[in-house]
């Protein structure tokens, strides 16, 4: 049974692998965390029930009502827009079991920062709870609306699929 205190060790040794080997920034490399976090979990667990997933995800980063965090603006990455860049898609983990995982919450306000020109522009500015280092949810559906405390994720099958079979160079992605 996995517990919280493992996915903090997966989590810290999963640092230490993508800063020994990519020359990319450690908040820019969300395909990195899911690859290396699912195989870690897969080995921690002896099972192959964990794997990573791409698509979309949104953050409510400037909640409107404290009481229901899923109130207010949004910013993130929506892969099923047409004139969405390749580059703009996120990745984390799920399980057979329904656990989805995400390793790179605690970068979401610093790579929201880096949009900061644009966003501050149209009076956009970063408001809401304090993230975890990352995110567990248990038993966990894409079709819960809003049931992830404001953070919302949706699976894009065809971009996993095509990320997963090597048709795509994940490193030419991942450029800034």
């Amino acid at each position: 049974m996995l517990k919280h205190e493992d996915l903090k060790k997966v989590k810290e040794a999963v640092r230490v692998i993508i800063e020994e080997n990519s020359d990319k920034p450690i908040n820019r490399v969300c395909a990195l965390w899911s690859f290396h976090g699912a195989e870690m979990l897969n080995m921690l667990t002896g099972s192959d029930d964990f794997r990573p997933v791409f698509g979309s995800m949104t953050i409510c980063v400037n909640q409107t009502n404290k009481a229901d965090p899923s109130e207010g603006w949004y910013w993130g990455y929506d892969t099923f827009l047409p004139d969405s860049r390749p580059d703009e898609f996120h990745g984390w983990i799920v399980s057979r079991g329904g656990d989805l995982i995400d390793f790179t919450t605690e970068f979401m306000k610093e790579n929201f920062e880096a949009a900061k020109p644009f966003l501050e522009g149209a009076g956009y500015k970063w408001n809401r709870s304090p993230l975890p280092a990352f995110l567990w949810r248990k038993n966990f559906s894409y079709s819960e609306i809003n049931a992830n405390k404001g953070i919302d994720y949706r699976e894009n099958e065809k971009l996993t699929e095509v990320i997963l079979a090597g048709h795509t160079n994940i490193l030419t992605l991942l450029e800034d």
